[in-house]
């Protein structure tokens, strides 16, 4: 089952403007609804058994990219559990895409009774050669369009109940969608941050650091301040302004306490504007701190789904 394309999303933003202080820019509410059309067309391929002995199955979703308006595929990894669950966590990957880290989470998931799906791809999901400021709000709307037709294939493939993982740009990719899309029940936001023009300004990442010494050599820009305002006056879609779109949901946030990809207060902004329940703090760099959230804190986000889903 889907939800029409314009009645849902409208119906949350009435909802929100009258229960929040602030809401999203209308005119970028209304480019998140038209652009998004639910019907998707699947193709399925076994392919074998996980580690932990999940039944494996490479998914792929034709349906509309809601920049372009053309036909474009998303490819899903799904771990099935042994035992038919009608529960389903989504897992976003960060830069880079699928690694050890999400099939761990996967096989983690399965092993314990969960449908896992690892998003894998998009259509364009790594391009990185525009340097026009634009390039950030349809890299938003394409990540937004995948998982949401991610959570079109849980749900029409028997998933009553969905919650949704997400690393570093994962993280905010998962936190978008959590806000927008009502399906979505619970989520893990590990590592991800709020102020998207300041922290593809100022972040260490090697792609972004990539990009900003090209536009600033290609544009002109003299200082990181002025780099970060032509950011903020072109980046119009902030995933922490649609926290509250469709409700409040139990939400756990992963901070990495000596972190400069996303910078730790950044992180905080980002828990604090989902009202996160629950905060796991660890003391480490950002790329240690994915790892060490799997590695030592998998019992508490597994604990954290079991109580939310």
């Amino acid at each position: 089952m889907s939800f029409p394309r314009q009645a849902g999303l409208s119906l949350c933003f009435a909802a929100f403007a009258v229960s929040a202080a602030a809401a999203p820019d209308p005119r970028i509410v209304e480019q998140v609804a038209g652009s998004y059309d639910p019907r998707i067309e699947t193709v399925t391929k076994p392919a074998g058994r996980s580690l932990n002995g999940c039944a494996l199955s490479l998914v792929t979703l034709h349906g509309k990219d809601p920049v372009t308006g053309g036909r474009r595929p998303v490819s899903l990894k799904q771990y099935a559990a042994k035992i038919r669950s009608d529960k389903t966590i989504l897992i976003v990957p960060p830069t880079g895409g699928e690694n050890l880290v999400d099939q761990g989470w996967a096989n983690f998931f399965c092993a314990r009774g969960y449908r896992a799906l690892i998003l894998q791809h998009w259509d364009q999901d790594d391009v990185v050669t525009p340097l026009d400021l634009g390039m950030h709000d349809r890299g938003s709307l394409r990540a937004l369009a995948a998982v949401r037709h991610a959570v079109e294939y849980a749900q029409d493939s028997g998933a009553a109940s969905i919650g949704i993982l997400g690393a570093s740009v994962g993280a905010m990719t998962s936190a978008f969608a959590f806000g927008v899309e009502p399906r979505l029940r619970a989520a893990v936001l590990i590592v991800g941050g709020k102020g998207m023009p300041a922290i593809i300004a100022r972040s260490t990442e090697q792609t972004l650091t990539s990009l900003r010494e090209q536009r600033m050599k290609e544009f002109g820009y003299q200082t990181l301040d002025e780099y970060e305002a032509a950011l903020a006056r072109a980046v119009r879609i902030e995933p922490s302004d649609f926290a509250a779109f469709s409700g409040f949901k139990p939400a756990l946030a992963v901070v990495a306490l000596r972190d400069d990809t996303v910078p730790t207060a950044a992180q905080y902004a980002l828990r604090d504007a989902f009202s996160a329940q629950k905060t796991i703090e660890i003391d480490d760099v950002h790329v240690e701190a994915v790892k060490a959230a799997y590695w030592s804190h998998s019992d508490a986000v597994l604990e954290f789904f079991r109580a939310a889903l």
